[in-house]
């Protein structure tokens, strides 16, 4: 029998969240999303070091939250259509990103893989109508497994509230440009550029925390060079 493996032995894995605002606002934008968030993911099915690493499950948002995807490998995961309607409310979709988290690392864990601290991206056009959402961000941040949360805004978006979002390592940043298609290929675009930095941490045994992307991805300006 084989020697049980340790903690270093075996297989890793990233969860990333995508976290997409769906409120009525987000219309003009969200078939541009899908469509290069769907080219991105079969783009890094090609990378054997992302293939084999990467999780992806996509959450969305407007007055109450939903789990469109749950978390896959990049050969399982499907993007599915994204309907805007509603309201813009933080507080739904924190809560679920929290109760997602739990329960993913308790599965994956299960499983007998050792898990590189989550990544969430977290991506507005607008502020929050919701009078509790930072009570449901505090808890969020607060978790000993919580993610590195990458605020991103497009639109409209407060960049205090951003500032907020933002946990861990996570720098929050602003989408260049105001047409919608443009808007939407920046926001995927930048994620690549942020995961790899991810993969390169783990190479050299950083599996709690990030290095960070050493430069803005095209489209994306940071609002601070350092968030909370």
């Amino acid at each position: 029998m084989d020697p049980p493996k340790s903690g270093r032995d075996l297989m890793m894995v990233l969860p990333i969240y995508i976290v997409v605002d769906t409120s009525e606002s987000t219309a003009s934008i969200l078939g541009d999303f899908r469509s290069a968030l769907t080219d991105m993911l079969h783009g890094m099915e090609t990378d054997p070091a992302l293939n084999d690493l990467v999780r992806v499950s996509i959450l969305a948002f407007s007055d109450s939250a939903l789990r469109l995807s749950p978390l896959g490998s990049l050969v399982e995961i499907q993007v599915p259509e994204l309907r805007a309607s509603g309201g813009t409310q933080f507080g739904p979709a924190l809560r679920l990103l929290r109760q997602c988290l739990d329960e993913d690392v308790k599965r994956l864990r299960g499983d007998g893989l050792r898990i590189l601290r989550p990544i969430a991206f977290f991506m507005t056009d607008g502020d929050p109508t919701d009078p509790d959402w930072r009570e449901a961000i505090d808890a969020l941040r607060d978790d000993p497994q919580g993610p590195t949360m990458f605020p991103i805004g497009f639109g409209a978006t407060d960049p205090s509230i951003l500032r907020s979002l933002a946990i861990r390592n996570g720098t929050p940043f602003v989408i260049a440009g105001t047409e919608p298609g443009q808007s939407a290929r920046a926001l995927i675009e930048g994620l690549r550029p942020v995961v790899g930095s991810v993969v390169s941490s783990s190479a050299i045994g950083r599996d709690d925390g990030l290095v960070a992307p050493q430069y803005d991805p095209p489209g994306w300006i940071s609002i601070e060079e350092t968030a909370v």
